[in-house]
């Protein structure tokens, strides 16, 4: 019997998946780490989270909530993937690109639904980001109020910090900071967004494409719907030939005897 090849081993498919799935790891886990920022304070409300010591500012990078167990999911998926290699059952194989065409489907609807939803996505994230600040960093906010002379976020009593320090006639003058902050921060905040929302797609469809290249390799041989071959069956295929089993000495000699026993018993 010819030798599979050798690629087609699968712990040579796992090593690429567990390797696909690592460098899928990393754009994620870089836009989560801080980054020094040093513009005033009405610039660092793009960054969505905000930190500030004594000396520095810190900002957090955000992606949407949404994007956030994505790479748990694609690993996940591929883990099945993975085991049906290496166990050779197909229906492993058959579940994982059911699994991927559902996860696809799912991230688009989500991805359209934000950039349909663009005036509620920029809201929504400004209001989280707000809060954070508002829990972590009150300073923060009394400089944006005081800066673009508002109070509040939704409403002149939504985490406003100025709003006790005011006198009641001076609230008729103030407006709210949701639509100044948006005018001013919507549209920089939508093209981040945006571009984080158009690499972690991109990634996770350029990994789910190579895996899918994978699993369709080592099973292009197997058309008649049969289970693929265990890590057994590749060793007993790769394993050399005696020189019996090569020159077909064994056979000869085989016949030879039963020759023998045919004429004694004449």
């Amino acid at each position: 019997m010819a030798a599979l090849p050798r690629e087609s081993s699968p712990s040579a498919a796992r090593a690429i998946i567990l390797l696909i799935g690592m460098i899928a790891l990393l754009p994620s886990l870089l836009c989560h780490l801080p980054f020094r920022d040093a513009s005033p304070a009405s610039e660092r409300i793009g960054s969505l989270s905000i930190t500030q010591t004594s000396e520095q500012i810190f900002l957090v990078p955000r992606s949407p909530p949404f994007l956030e167990p994505m790479e748990a999911i694609v690993l996940f998926i591929s883990v099945i993937g993975i085991w049906g290699v290496v166990k050779g059952h197909r229906a492993f194989i058959d579940g994982y690109i059911l699994l991927l065409g559902a996860f696809v489907i799912s991230e688009m609807t989500h991805v359209l639904v934000a950039f349909i939803d663009r005036r509620a996505w920029i809201a929504r994230t400004l209001s989280d980001a707000w809060g954070r600040a508002y829990e972590s960093d009150p300073v923060m906010i009394r400089i944006l109020e005081m800066e673009f002379s508002c109070t509040g976020f939704s409403t002149p009593l939504d985490r406003s910090v100025i709003l006790p320090d005011l006198p009641l006639s001076a609230l008729t003058d103030l407006r709210t900071c949701q639509d100044v902050i948006t005018d001013v921060f919507g549209t920089k905040l939508w093209r981040w967004g945006s571009s984080v929302m158009l690499i972690k797609f991109t990634q996770v469809i350029v990994m789910i494409g190579v895996l899918c290249a994978v699993f369709f390799y080592l099973s292009r041989g197997n058309t008649d719907g049969a289970d693929l071959p265990t890590h057994n069956d590749i060793e007993k295929a790769n394993q050399c030939p005696t020189y019996e089993e090569a020159t077909g000495t064994e056979k000869e000699g085989e016949g030879e005897e039963e020759e023998k026993d045919v004429v004694s018993s004449i």
